[in-house]
């Protein structure tokens, strides 16, 4: 995990995601990572508006869930700043949460 996602994780649980490289990378580190310290390899990614009220709401859940649950990286993406990452899973209405296994 680079260093600026990691201290992301570390101030609030979650990271934010800012290009699709970013994404990328992100996810092949974690890949990575959980192969080498045998950690949870599960990966949220939860995809957000600013504009959207039950969005805004809930960012303060999603930030107790990855106090909650460290081992879990949890990847928030804002649709607006970062559309090619959403168009990549093509889903229609935010809140979205996609999880997967690395």
């Amino acid at each position: 995990m680079s260093a600026a996602a990691a201290a992301a994780t570390k101030t609030t649980g979650v990271v934010d995601i800012k290009s699709l490289d970013q994404f990328s990378a992100l996810l092949a580190s974690r890949k990575a990572e959980d192969e080498k310290n045998q950690l949870s390899n599960l990966v949220v990614l939860y995809f957000w508006a600013v504009w959207h009220p039950p969005c805004t709401q809930m960012n303060a859940v999603v930030e107790a869930v990855a106090k909650e649950h460290p081992a879990v990286l949890i990847a928030r993406i804002d649709v607006d700043a970062q559309p090619q990452v959403a168009e990549k899973y093509e889903f229609e209405a935010v809140p979205t949460f996609l999880l997967f296994k690395v």
